[in-house]
């Protein structure tokens, strides 16, 4: 790794013709200041101008656009090896393009990094957009095998 005062960061977010919503991520994104990162958008065959919005608006942001919608999995794959091949990060930021960030969020983050040589994730709580006092998830899930279905830790 780097020297953790300058870690190399790359966001990678997918986006299939949902123009506005990662037009609204990339928006948040500008504010955050600190530390620095890269973002790449694996765009899934998009048909509503999305990759040429976000060229046009975030010219730093790398844009690639597949002619058909490869799905979650592969798109994210896909994203992680461009970030590699044109970044060689040292930490990875997966997003989904409906995700808004404070701009602190990113610092707090990966400043656990510095003190703890073993960690490989952190996680971030989601709260609701229209209702952002209340918590979507706060990392994780309750796993019901038995009834087939998950509860995110602290929800609502």
């Amino acid at each position: 790794m780097s020297d953790f005062d300058h870690p190399r960061i790359v966001a990678t977010i997918l986006t299939c013709n949902r123009r506005e919503k990662t037009i609204s991520c990339l928006q948040s994104l500008s504010e955050v200041k600190s530390p620095p990162f890269r973002i790449v958008i694996w765009d899934n065959g998009s048909t509503d101008g999305s990759p040429e919005a976000i060229r046009e608006q975030f010219p730093d942001v790398v844009v690639h656009e597949h002619p058909t919608n490869l799905g979650a999995g592969a798109g994210r794959n896909r994203c992680v090896q461009i970030a590699i091949t044109t970044f060689d990060p040292d930490f990875f930021l997966f997003l989904d393009n409906d995700m808004v960030v404070s701009p602190d969020f990113l610092e707090a983050l990966v400043r656990p990094f510095a003190d703890e040589k073993d960690l490989g994730i952190t996680g971030a709580k989601s709260r609701f957009y229209r209702e952002p006092e209340l918590i979507w998830d706060a990392g994780g899930s309750r796993i019901r095998y038995w009834a087939g279905d998950t509860a995110p830790v602290g929800f609502r």
